[in-house]
Protein backbone atom coordinates (compact mmCIF):
# COMPACT_ATOMS: atom_id res chain seq x y z
CA UNK A 1 0.00 0.00 0.00
CA UNK A 2 1.58 3.40 -1.19
CA UNK A 3 0.36 6.30 0.87
CA UNK A 4 0.81 10.49 -0.66
CA UNK A 5 0.95 12.69 2.11
CA UNK A 6 -0.50 16.74 1.62
CA UNK A 7 1.65 18.86 3.11
CA UNK A 8 0.73 21.82 4.53
CA UNK A 9 0.10 25.03 2.37
CA UNK A 10 3.30 26.77 4.24
CA UNK A 11 5.30 23.20 3.93
CA UNK A 12 3.82 23.44 -0.04
CA UNK A 13 5.26 27.19 -0.52
CA UNK A 14 8.82 26.49 0.37
CA UNK A 15 8.74 23.52 -2.05
CA UNK A 16 7.08 25.23 -5.14
CA UNK A 17 10.68 26.97 -6.08
CA UNK A 18 12.76 23.69 -5.69
CA UNK A 19 13.74 21.28 -8.19
CA UNK A 20 15.35 18.90 -5.45
CA UNK A 21 14.65 18.59 -1.98
CA UNK A 22 17.66 19.41 0.37
CA UNK A 23 19.26 16.89 1.91
CA UNK A 24 18.65 18.43 5.50
CA UNK A 25 15.10 18.08 4.81
CA UNK A 26 15.04 14.51 3.76
CA UNK A 27 16.76 13.82 6.64
CA UNK A 28 14.24 15.53 8.44
CA UNK A 29 11.53 13.63 6.80
CA UNK A 30 12.91 10.57 7.33
CA UNK A 31 13.63 11.09 11.51
CA UNK A 32 9.71 12.40 11.09
CA UNK A 33 8.27 9.01 8.99
CA UNK A 34 10.49 6.90 11.86
CA UNK A 35 8.98 8.56 14.92
CA UNK A 36 5.28 7.98 13.32
CA UNK A 37 6.08 4.50 12.78
CA UNK A 38 6.93 3.73 15.85
CA UNK A 39 3.45 5.21 17.11
CA UNK A 40 1.56 3.76 14.33
CA UNK A 41 2.89 0.40 15.12
CA UNK A 42 1.55 1.00 18.51
CA UNK A 43 -1.76 2.48 17.85
CA UNK A 44 -1.91 -1.05 15.50
CA UNK A 45 -0.93 -2.99 18.16
CA UNK A 46 -3.64 -1.81 20.58
CA UNK A 47 -6.41 -0.98 18.61
CA UNK A 48 -6.61 -4.18 16.00
CA UNK A 49 -4.12 -6.63 16.92
CA UNK A 50 -5.78 -6.54 21.33
CA UNK A 51 -9.53 -7.62 20.96
CA UNK A 52 -10.22 -10.35 23.55
CA UNK A 53 -9.55 -13.54 23.53
CA UNK A 54 -12.57 -14.93 24.71
CA UNK A 55 -14.77 -12.49 22.54
CA UNK A 56 -16.23 -12.50 19.55
CA UNK A 57 -14.05 -12.32 15.95
CA UNK A 58 -13.95 -9.12 14.75
CA UNK A 59 -14.22 -8.43 11.17
CA UNK A 60 -11.42 -5.19 11.70
CA UNK A 61 -8.94 -6.62 13.62
CA UNK A 62 -7.76 -9.72 15.66
CA UNK A 63 -8.55 -11.56 18.85
CA UNK A 64 -5.42 -11.82 20.98
CA UNK A 65 -4.30 -15.83 21.13
CA UNK A 66 -0.61 -15.85 22.01
CA UNK A 67 0.54 -12.47 21.05
CA UNK A 68 3.24 -13.68 18.70
CA UNK A 69 1.39 -11.39 15.48
CA UNK A 70 0.91 -8.41 18.08
CA UNK A 71 4.70 -8.53 18.93
CA UNK A 72 6.29 -9.20 15.65
CA UNK A 73 5.10 -6.16 14.14
CA UNK A 74 7.53 -3.01 13.11
CA UNK A 75 8.52 -0.44 11.17
CA UNK A 76 11.70 -0.38 9.10
CA UNK A 77 13.92 2.52 9.45
CA UNK A 78 13.51 5.22 6.58
CA UNK A 79 15.76 4.92 3.89
CA UNK A 80 16.39 8.20 1.62
CA UNK A 81 16.89 7.69 -2.28
CA UNK A 82 17.20 10.85 -3.49
CA UNK A 83 13.81 12.67 -3.08
CA UNK A 84 12.24 9.87 -1.82
CA UNK A 85 11.70 8.40 1.73
CA UNK A 86 10.67 4.54 1.56
CA UNK A 87 9.56 3.08 5.18
CA UNK A 88 7.37 0.37 5.78
CA UNK A 89 5.66 -1.13 8.54
CA UNK A 90 4.40 -4.89 8.50
CA UNK A 91 5.22 -8.43 10.23
CA UNK A 92 8.99 -9.14 10.60
CA UNK A 93 8.65 -12.71 9.13
CA UNK A 94 12.78 -13.09 9.28
CA UNK A 95 12.81 -12.48 13.21
CA UNK A 96 10.82 -14.59 15.38
CA UNK A 97 7.92 -13.26 13.38
CA UNK A 98 4.94 -15.30 12.32
CA UNK A 99 4.42 -16.49 8.74
CA UNK A 100 0.21 -15.87 8.76
CA UNK A 101 0.21 -11.98 8.98
CA UNK A 102 -0.43 -11.19 5.42
CA UNK A 103 -3.16 -13.74 5.50
CA UNK A 104 -5.20 -11.98 8.14
CA UNK A 105 -4.17 -8.67 6.32
CA UNK A 106 -5.47 -9.18 2.76
CA UNK A 107 -7.08 -12.62 3.37
CA UNK A 108 -6.49 -15.78 1.86
CA UNK A 109 -8.49 -18.46 0.25
CA UNK A 110 -7.21 -21.90 2.16
CA UNK A 111 -8.16 -25.10 -0.36
CA UNK A 112 -10.10 -28.17 0.58
CA UNK A 113 -7.52 -30.23 2.38
CA UNK A 114 -6.88 -33.63 4.78
CA UNK A 115 -5.27 -32.91 8.26
CA UNK A 116 -3.94 -35.78 9.54
CA UNK A 117 -2.80 -36.42 13.36
CA UNK A 118 1.15 -35.76 13.45
CA UNK A 119 2.40 -36.27 16.99
CA UNK A 120 -0.48 -38.38 18.55
CA UNK A 121 -2.35 -41.21 17.30
CA UNK A 122 -6.06 -38.85 16.80
CA UNK A 123 -7.03 -35.68 16.82
CA UNK A 124 -9.56 -34.62 19.19
CA UNK A 125 -11.93 -32.25 18.75
CA UNK A 126 -15.21 -31.30 20.19
CA UNK A 127 -18.81 -30.90 18.21
CA UNK A 128 -22.11 -30.18 19.80
CA UNK A 129 -20.56 -30.96 23.47
CA UNK A 130 -18.81 -34.59 21.72
CA UNK A 131 -15.45 -34.83 22.07
CA UNK A 132 -14.60 -36.43 18.74
CA UNK A 133 -11.37 -38.41 17.95
CA UNK A 134 -10.21 -38.93 14.42
CA UNK A 135 -6.74 -40.12 12.43
CA UNK A 136 -7.62 -37.68 10.06
CA UNK A 137 -10.33 -35.22 9.01
CA UNK A 138 -10.96 -33.53 5.61
CA UNK A 139 -11.54 -29.75 5.81
CA UNK A 140 -13.81 -28.26 3.98
CA UNK A 141 -11.60 -25.33 2.83
CA UNK A 142 -12.58 -21.74 3.87
CA UNK A 143 -12.13 -17.86 2.91
CA UNK A 144 -10.84 -16.00 5.29
CA UNK A 145 -11.53 -12.44 5.23
CA UNK A 146 -9.14 -9.31 4.59
CA UNK A 147 -9.19 -7.72 7.89
CA UNK A 148 -6.28 -5.25 7.04
CA UNK A 149 -5.40 -3.68 10.40
CA UNK A 150 -1.80 -2.41 9.00
CA UNK A 151 -3.55 -0.56 6.71
CA UNK A 152 -6.48 0.84 8.46
CA UNK A 153 -3.85 1.95 11.71
CA UNK A 154 -1.52 3.46 8.83
CA UNK A 155 -4.57 5.76 7.83
CA UNK A 156 -6.08 6.40 10.72
CA UNK A 157 -2.53 7.86 11.85
CA UNK A 158 -2.18 9.90 8.42
CA UNK A 159 -2.91 13.84 9.76
CA UNK A 160 -0.29 12.87 12.33
CA UNK A 161 2.51 11.93 9.41
CA UNK A 162 0.94 15.02 6.88
CA UNK A 163 2.00 17.46 10.15
CA UNK A 164 5.09 15.58 11.46
CA UNK A 165 6.81 15.52 7.80
CA UNK A 166 5.47 19.13 7.00
CA UNK A 167 7.03 20.31 10.02
CA UNK A 168 10.29 18.29 8.79
CA UNK A 169 10.25 20.47 5.96
CA UNK A 170 9.57 23.86 7.58
CA UNK A 171 12.78 23.23 10.21
CA UNK A 172 14.74 22.47 7.45
CA UNK A 173 14.04 25.61 5.01
CA UNK A 174 13.25 28.17 8.74
CA UNK A 175 14.93 26.19 11.69
CA UNK A 176 14.03 29.16 13.76
CA UNK A 177 10.45 29.63 12.40
CA UNK A 178 9.53 26.13 13.79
Amino acid sequence: MNLHVTVTPEARALLAGLETMPDRAMQGIARALDTENVHTVSHIQSDYLSFSRSGPSNPIGLRTQTGRLRQSLHASKTVVRGSNAVSSIGDNVTNKGVNYAAVHEFGAEIPPHKITAKNGKALAFQIGGRMIFARSVNHPGATLPARGMIQRGIADCLTDYQLAISRAIVEAHCPRAA
